[in-house]
């Protein structure tokens, strides 16, 4: 089987909770000799468009819980780690608790690594950019920043950091214009998380204090002394959810560190939970040289060695390269995800005899046709474009084989620092946009 995850980061073995869940899971209930860890970073393998994703064969099943659901049917319950968990009790709290993560830490997550404008450009991006190859180190990390500004709407915080924006000339603009506005009809921004760290009356500043406590409390309440949420020695599904979310909120070194220093504060217990945690299931600490080959290595399909705890502890296999045919379908289909009706879904009215209802056309509209169209043809071209020039300056004796690609103006010099004709691969340690 193979395990398909968001790539290393913050010295963990993924930047993203769930695919760190998953990871803890099948390293505490699936033997290793029977799995295989791929940093692969492509949504697109699996059938939700998520990660993680594990494939067996000829199936494959996209996220946290649905990954679970397959094991436990797979091995007739061996390698279901909520098996013992028998009591009403234990199974209703593994479901509430779930919840809990789910709505009270992961808007606290995006928070921290998405929201905080300081958070995100100075830590959060360069970290996608450590593992993500061109072009999608561009395009993924804005895009999981918008799906972050939606989870957090209901916290009636501002999606961006305004005061983080003064180099936006629209932002500037704005501001001069507020001078000119009598103050009786100004009307008050919201609150943005930049400007909350920042306020010193203490009212205001408390408030991200009091989510961190809302989200953590009933944990720590439910852990107490013992090693485990739910008992003292045996690990459920629970744990390891809960590590993942809290190991994210602890173990990223960013500038605004009020979710980290709240948690380590207030709730040490649970600081303690994820050190040891971090231990057992991931072997310590882990970095993107465990996950993907380096210069030396002779073949991207072989393992990685074990020199460190964590190639020690986790079945690291090597990702396959991307070349620029994946390249050019995630482009568009970043491209697809972003056009209006894209994602509509038709609904049949429901009946009230039992007459089945004829299904419904699903043709997408003209506009949407005719957007798709235009799309397609504009990455075409420049695929195109970009492949025909590396195919004729691979030939001998050619007058464009002579030439310097930075002569193609600012086109020329982002192509400058990637090998197309390596791969893709070269690129991966950019910024990150």
């Amino acid at each position: 089987m193979e395990l398909h995850v968001w790539g290393p980061a913050f010295t963990l073995p993924s930047i993203d909770p769930q695919c760190l869940a998953t990871i803890a899971y099948l390293k505490q209930a699936v033997p290793k000799d029977q799995w295989v860890l791929i940093a692969s970073s492509d949504p697109g393998s699996s059938p939700t468009k998520e990660l993680p994703a594990l494939r067996d064969g000829e199936v494959t099943v996209g996220g946290f819980e649905n990954i679970i659901d397959y094991l436990r049917q797979k091995s007739n319950g061996k390698w279901d780690l909520d098996s013992h968990f028998t009591n009403p009790q234990d199974r209703a709290d593994i479901t509430a608790f779930i919840s809990h993560l789910r709505t009270q830490l992961s808007p606290l997550l995006s928070l921290s690594l998405y929201i905080s404008t300081q958070n995100y450009t100075s830590t959060t991006r360069p970290a996608y950019s450590t593992f993500l190859p061109w072009p999608t180190q561009f395009i993924i990390p804005p895009h999981h920043r918008s799906l972050a500004k939606d989870r957090t709407q209901h916290l009636d915080l501002s999606s961006l950091d305004f005061d983080t924006l003064s180099s936006d000339p629209d932002q500037r603009n704005r501001r001069n214009l507020a001078d000119i506005i009598p103050a009786s009809l100004r009307t008050t921004p919201k609150p943005t998380v930049t400007s909350l760290l920042k306020e010193q009356q203490s009212g205001k500043r408390f408030r991200l204090a009091e989510l961190v406590d809302a989200a953590c409390e009933p944990l720590a309440q439910l852990l107490g002394k013992k090693k485990c949420l739910l008992s003292e020695k045996r690990p459920s599904s629970l744990d390891c959810l809960a590590l993942g979310y809290l190991a994210l909120a602890l173990k990223p070194d960013v500038p605004l560190m009020w979710l980290r220093e709240g948690i380590q504060v207030r709730w040490a217990p649970l600081s303690k939970f994820v050190e040891r945690g971090v231990e057992e299931c991931w072997g310590g600490k882990c970095s993107v040289d465990d996950a993907f080959p380096s210069s030396t290595t002779s073949s991207p399909d072989s393992a990685p060695s074990t020199q460190n705890p964590s190639q020690q502890t986790l079945p690291w296999r090597f990702p396959q390269m991307t070349g620029l045919h994946a390249a050019g379908t995630t482009l568009l289909t970043s491209v697809l995800d972003n056009l209006p009706f894209s994602n509509q879904t038709i609904i049949p009215s429901s009946s009230t005899n039992n007459t089945p209802t004829p299904a419904q056309p699903t043709h997408p509209s003209p506009l949407l046709s005719a957007s798709i169209i235009s799309a397609t043809a504009a990455v075409a071209a420049a695929t195109a474009a970009a492949a025909g020039y590396f195919f004729f300056a691979d030939l001998d004796g050619a007058g464009v084989g002579n030439g310097n690609v930075s002569e193609m103006g600012e086109a020329g010099a982002m192509l400058t620092a990637f090998d197309w004709r390596g791969g893709g691969w070269e690129g991966k340690g950019g910024d990150g946009g």
